[in-house]
């Protein structure tokens, strides 16, 4: 994990890569696709309460949520 919020507990509740269904606690998956990449909704599933991001390498949402 990266990022500042990498270091403390995370208590994740879901876990999807449609950033239209993030809950607050859920992880979001910015998974690149063949018709879209799914990083470009990162900052949409942070507003929606996503407390962490998984991604490839180089993936980085921000300060506050951890990049897995």
């Amino acid at each position: 994990m990266t990022g500042a919020a990498a270091a403390t507990d995370l208590n994740i509740t879901g876990v999807t890569c449609d950033s239209r269904e993030v809950r607050p606690g859920y992880l979001f998956a910015a998974i690149p696709g063949a018709q879209t990449d799914g990083r470009r909704f990162i900052p949409d599933a942070i507003l929606r309460g996503a407390v962490a991001v998984l991604g490839p390498p180089g993936t980085e949402p921000d300060n506050d949520h951890p990049d897995i």
